[in-house]
This record gives C-alpha cells, structure tokens and sequence, in this order.
C-alpha cells in the first residue's frame, strides 16, 4: 500500500542509508574532498550536499538559522555538488533535453513547474537562439542560482557533504578524507530516506501548454 511523504506525493521506496557528514566551511575544501573520494573508489552519485537551505526549510516546514542542525535530519533534500568539471555537461544536458521535447513543449514544462527560466527560455526562442543563445542563458542562470545557494549556506554555518559508504574500508577512508581537509563535525549517521514520485524528473510535468488543465 502507498503512502504519502508530506508534500512530496507517493512514497515508491522507503530505505536506510549509512553516511558520513561533514561541515565544511570554504567550498575549494569541499571540492577538493570529493575529488579525493573519487579517486580512492567513490562514485559520484554517494556524494551528496544539501540541495539548498530554500529546500531543506520547505521539506521541515520551518525556518533554519543553522546549517548544523540539519546534519543529521532525516529524509533532506540533497543534490550532487556543482563541481566545475560537470558543469559544461549538466548544461549540455538540460539544453539538449529541452531541444529533443520541442521548443513550445519545453517552455510548456518549465511555466508548468513554476520556473523562473520560462521568460529567459521563451526570449532565447523568439530571437531564434535555440541553441548557443538559449545554452548561454541556461549557463548564468544555473551559475547564479548555485552560487546564490553555496553562499546562503555558508552564511547559515556551513556546506554539509553526505558520504553513502557500502562498508567499513569506506567509512574509514571517507572520515579520513574529511578530517584532512578540515570539515567540521565529522561524524557517521544511518537515516532513513523516501523515493516519492516528486522525485522523478518531469513526473508531473505537462509538456504541452495547451493541454494543461
């Protein structure tokens, strides 16, 4: 039998998942703690920050003053750090996914989720940028909302990175890794997680303007 999840629809999945939790408070260290985890055998995707402090205070309902508080909180909205080496491909992505759906479709989905973007989106199309000009929006837009993100985190008590380990070996080396470069509270926790159908991309989204109820 489904459940609900708060806001966030129809729980798929309900799992446990063990990590480390580190606080950083420079971005370079952070950044350089996830290098350091890939290259002892961490994939990409059991790296994890907190999405924003935006989203973590819509899914408790309630305001945050202090990032630290959230460390060990169940269930948080978490996204992959904006690492320099995968921006021009997170980039490539999102403009390539939006040319495959069509041009209107595409606006269609971005007005339906509520994004800021639609205005940008359909101004790139109406001057026939659909690809370098509309790829040249998508770029600031996605640099100033990461970097507004990073620094209201930092103005809250830090950058918190979630490290999934499989097992003891990458507990330790996870740990040793974040201590190195200087986070704060390094610690392990086993929380509890939903995967609810707001969690998969364009679930609800309606691709066609007209159509939209």
């Amino acid at each position: 039998m489904s459940s609900k999840s708060e806001d966030r629809g129809e729980v798929l999945a309900t799992y446990r998942i063990r990590e480390v939790v580190g606080l950083f408070h420079d971005f370079d260290r952070l950044e350089r703690a996830v290098e350091e985890l890939e290259a002892v055998g961490f994939d990409r995707s059991q790296i994890n920050m907190l999405a924003s402090k935006e989203a973590a205070e819509k899914r408790l309902g309630r305001p945050i003053t202090d990032v630290r508080e959230l460390e060990d909180a169940p269930d948080l909205p978490t996204d992959a750090p904006p690492l320099d080496d995968d921006e021009g491909l997170l980039k490539a992505g999102i403009v390539s996914t939006l040319t495959a759906i069509g041009t209107i479709a595409s606006i269609g989905v971005v007005v339906a989720s509520g994004g800021g973007l639609a205005a940008a989106i359909a101004a790139a199309v109406a001057g026939g940028g659909v690809s370098g000009g509309l790829s040249a929006l998508l770029a600031r837009w996605l640099d100033a909302r990461r970097a507004k993100e990073i620094e209201e985190q930092l103005a809250a008590g830090g950058l918190l990175l979630f490290v999934a380990v499989r097992d003891p070996e990458q507990e330790r080396k996870a740990r040793e890794i974040l201590e190195k470069l200087a986070a704060a509270d390094v610690h392990v926790h086993e929380v509890t997680k939903n995967w609810t159908d707001e969690d998969i991309p364009f679930a609800k989204a309606q691709p066609d303007p007209f159509l939209a109820p």
